[in-house]
């Protein structure tokens, strides 16, 4: 179904704004989540499945871990906390009944996943065109993630919000896309030396294309 203009307008203002905070807060490294999480404030604890404890600089990479995790790992990551002196990240799933036990105890941060932005869909040819030319103009030649991925079957790409996967712009110059290597399992776009969208590995630190309804 085609976008209405006044759609598509709006949905072009946000990615502006989104990526202007994107590159003031990320430093243009791809460090920012992708997801919009608040710190949880709550007494009681929260339940789930443990997703794996690592490291990470900063609260906000350790949120940022958590929103990448489902299209590394095929898995719904809904809450990160963070302990700010041993810089230790652990992720949870609230999917199904889980054991694990959080709480806010002082040395703990706790973020929980809130519904909000989301890297960009796009699903006709109004929309690639248009957010092709707006990056183009105002940042030039630069790789930005789109949100979609192969994670869970190789070849079979599908938009994280679950919106029908119909309309693509694979480049086509200067190799045939998607190229399907190993690791290539998420999608972006290539505004200037590609003529279309690409997969590639979901660590490269690309900058990000998001949007968020109105």
């Amino acid at each position: 179904m085609q976008s209405s203009w006044p759609n598509v307008v709006m949905k072009i203002i946000l990615i502006m704004v989104c990526l202007s905070l994107l590159e003031l807060l990320a430093s243009v490294r791809g460090d920012i989540s992708v997801q919009d999480y608040s710190k949880y404030p709550g007494n009681s604890a929260i339940t789930g499945t443990s997703l794996g404890q690592t490291s990470a600089r900063s609260a906000v990479r350790c949120s940022t871990l958590c929103s990448r995790h489902e299209e590394e790992k095929g898995e719904r990551c809904h809450a990160a906390r963070y302990h700010g002196e041993t810089r230790a990240c652990e992720l949870m799933s609230r999917s199904g009944e889980g054991a694990e036990e959080w709480l806010v105890d002082g040395q703990w941060n706790i973020y929980v996943i809130q519904m909000g932005a989301t890297l960009a869909v796009i699903t006709d040819h109004g929309e690639n065109g248009f957010l092709k030319g707006l990056l183009e103009s105002v940042y030039g030649s630069h790789y930005y993630w789109l949100g979609a991925n192969d994670v869970l079957q190789e070849g079979v790409f599908k938009w994280e919000t679950g919106e029908d996967w119909g309309f693509t712009a694979w480049a086509v110059t200067p190799w045939v896309q998607p190229l399907g290597y190993a690791g290539y399992n998420c999608l972006g776009i290539w505004v200037i030396g590609y003529d279309g969208w690409v997969d590639y590995l979901c660590e490269y630190g690309a900058w990000y294309v998001c949007e968020k309804d109105a």
